[in-house]
């Protein structure tokens, strides 16, 4: 890590591809939740070992049609339409 005068951090990490069951990126008491590469241009999220969540360019996907609920009873999107 190099730090440099004006207390700015620089430093380049690169991580495996990994998968929702090989997470790259995950948590030291979770270590089957995180983020993982899911495809070319995309980011996916993974709870439990599965995965749940994928992110590109233009859209925030499920992983699967129809399986989640938008929010909750207490913790709704604001503009859902």
């Amino acid at each position: 890590m190099l730090l440099l005068e004006d207390w700015s951090l620089v430093q380049l990490y690169k991580l495996i591809n990994g998968a929702a069951n090989n997470l790259p990126l995950r948590f030291d008491n979770d270590e089957d939740t995180g983020i993982y590469r899911r495809a070319s241009n995309q980011i996916g999220f993974a709870t439990a070992g599965g995965a749940r969540y994928g992110m590109s360019g233009n859209a925030f996907f499920p992983n699967q049609d129809n399986a989640d609920d938008l929010g909750g009873g207490s913790n709704r999107w604001d503009d859902v339409r």
